[in-house]
C-alpha cells in the first residue's frame, strides 16, 4: 500500500491566546486595546484629546500600521501546528499501522476516514487570519477492543492525497475489510467511471448488499 504521513498531536493544554498566528495576535491585540479604551471613556470619564495630542498620533499611526500589516501579512502566512508532528501511520495490506501497532480490519469497527485538507491549501479565513493550511484538519477514527482510537495526520504533498484515495479504493472493491454501504463514501468519485468500480456495484447488488 502507498498511503503514509506524519501524525498530528494536538496540544489541548494551550491556552487560547497562544493558538494564535502572528497576524491574528496583532489584530486581536488591537480589537482588545479599542474596547479597553471605549471602556474607559464610557465608565469611567477618561476623554481622548484633540487630535494635536502626540500620543494620540502615535497611537493612530501605530494601529493604522498595524492593522494593515495583519490583513495583508496574512496571504504569505501558515495556521499555527498547535500541538506536534511526529509518529507516522500508514496503510497495510490487512490494516492500519500507527507508529508501532497495527490495526487489523478484521478487529476494527466504526471506521471513519475524514481527508482532503492538504498542506498549502486556502485555510478558509476570506477576511482575516492565516490564508494557508497546514494540512493537519484530517483524521481517522475507528474502535478497537471497545476503545476508541482517533488519529490525526498531516497530508503535505498530492502524492500522499492521491494515494490514500487509491488504497481506500482498492479496501473496498476487494473488501479487504468487512463491507458496509458507507464505505462506498470512501471512495472518490475520480473511480466511478472505472469498470472495476461499477463490476464491484453490481456484485454488491447480486448478494442483497446494495438496494
Amino acid at each position: 500500500m502507498e498511503f503514509k504521513a506524519k501524525i498530528y498531536i494536538k496540544d489541548e493544554s494551550l491556552p487560547f491566546y497562544k493558538r494564535w498566528t502572528l497576524t491574528e495576535q496583532v489584530l486581536y491585540g488591537n480589537f482588545f486595546v479599542l474596547i479597553i479604551m471605549y471602556l474607559c471613556t464610557k465608565f469611567y470619564g477618561f476623554e481622548i484629546k484633540t487630535s494635536d495630542d502626540i500620543s494620540l498620533k502615535v497611537f493612530v499611526i501605530y494601529f493604522g500600521i498595524s492593522w494593515m500589516f495583519s490583513i495583508t501579512y496574512r496571504f504569505w502566512e501558515f495556521e499555527k501546528v498547535n500541538g506536534k508532528i511526529e509518529g507516522e501511520i500508514s496503510f497495510q495490506e490487512n490494516g492500519i499501522q500507527i507508529n508501532q501497532t497495527l490495526y487489523l480490519f478484521s478487529e476494527i469497527k466504526n471506521l471513519d476516514i475524514s481527508f482532503g485538507n492538504k498542506h498549502k491549501d486556502f485555510a478558509g479565513n476570506l477576511r482575516f487570519g492565516p490564508y494557508y493550511s497546514q494540512g493537519l484538519d484530517n483524521h481517522i477514527s475507528f474502535y478497537h477492543n471497545s476503545k476508541f482510537i482517533k488519529t490525526y495526520f498531516q497530508l503535505y504533498s498530492t502524492s500522499q492525497y492521491e494515494a490514500i484515495k487509491t488504497d481506500l479504493f482498492y479496501y473496498v472493491i476487494n473488501e479487504i475489510f468487512p463491507f458496509e454501504r458507507k464505505n462506498l463514501d470512501f471512495i472518490d468519485k475520480q473511480f466511478h467511471h472505472y469498470s472495476l468500480y461499477k463490476a464491484f456495484i453490481e456484485k454488491m447488488k447480486r448478494e442483497g448488499k446494495l438496494s
